[in-house]
């Protein structure tokens, strides 16, 4: 393990005793993704903390079911009748109870303790008030795989959660959950608080995952000239290796693609930075992402 004298910025959920936050799982459908599941059970494990699922009833699909022009079609498409709000609210109960189910039953297998709770509200606001409730050491998992069509709201998240210290996402490609941690360091003052994660959730002995740090810079220079820097903060040490790209890494695409050829079991990179940004599309990211992504501040 590395010996830091200065701590820094760092990303941390408190542990259960601590009463100082947790992690905060929100999902939306009866099954979430069970990578997802897995790594919000593998991180809860990691820093002794609670998991706290929000289950997140979007206000709008009752609100729909009020419309007179709301309609139910059936698979076939040969029946049609009108959708009542006491069929959507049945509907999400059952959703709820089946989310319910199956992230206790894993969560029981890794000792974990575990409840559900159901909220109905925009889930920006409900995952904000969730954190505040213990605050201020959260970190938040969303069980759902984020769409091309929605960059900007990993990026919002952190940026309006006050209470929380990283978001962990999956993409609608995401098969990997196990591997080798990639940790995409864009500036060498930020790789403390990221190796840290890292070191936490690549186990110990003979389960401990590799590390590995992918200096990412605008330019081929400055890619080696983080490189350098990350070089002399790990001195001697010897279970983090150091990937370097194959090409420039600062186009969007190039860092993705460069991510998705060292085929990782997890990436933790920076909110904001060349891999997501609020400014940039996802559909890259979305396409080529095979593993979970931890975004930090």
């Amino acid at each position: 393990m590395i010996n830091r004298e200065r701590i820094g910025e760092f990303v941390h959920v408190a542990a259960e005793g601590e009463n100082r936050g947790r992690v905060v799982l929100r999902v939306r459908s009866g099954r979430p993704h069970p990578i997802a599941v897995d790594l919000a059970i593998r991180i809860a494990q990691a820093y002794q903390a609670r998991l706290d699922s929000l289950f997140v009833e979007e206000p709008q699909l009752v609100d729909g079911a009020r419309h007179a022009f709301v309609n139910e079609v059936s698979i076939s498409g040969r029946t049609i009748r009108s959708l009542e709000t006491r069929d959507v609210e049945a509907i999400l109960g059952y959703e709820a109870r089946s989310a319910r189910q199956f992230i206790e039953a894993r969560a029981a297998a890794a000792s974990v303790p575990f409840m559900l709770r159901v909220t109905r509200d925009e889930s920006l606001r409900a995952l904000s008030v969730a954190c505040a409730e213990c605050g201020p050491w959260n970190i938040i998992v969303l069980g759902d795989p984020f769409s091309a069509h929605e960059p900007q709201t990993l990026v919002q998240m952190l940026g309006e959660i006050a209470d929380a210290t990283a978001i962990v996402a999956v993409g609608p490609k995401t098969v990997r959950g196990t591997g080798p941690i990639l940790v995409a360091v864009e500036s060498a003052d930020r790789l403390d608080a990221m190796l840290r994660l890292a070191e936490r959730l690549a186990g110990h002995d003979d389960d401990r995952a590799a590390i590995h740090v992918l200096p990412i810079g605008e330019t081929a220079d400055a890619s080696h000239e983080i490189e350098a820097q990350l070089r002399l903060a790990l001195g001697d040490v010897r279970d983090v290796a150091i990937t370097m790209p194959l090409a420039t890494l600062g186009a969007a695409d190039v860092a993705i693609e460069a991510v998705r050829r060292a085929a990782p079991g997890l990436v933790i990179a920076q909110a904001g930075g060349a891999l997501i940004n609020a400014d940039s599309s996802m559909s890259a990211l979305a396409r080529a992402l095979e593993c979970p992504i931890i975004l930090v501040r």
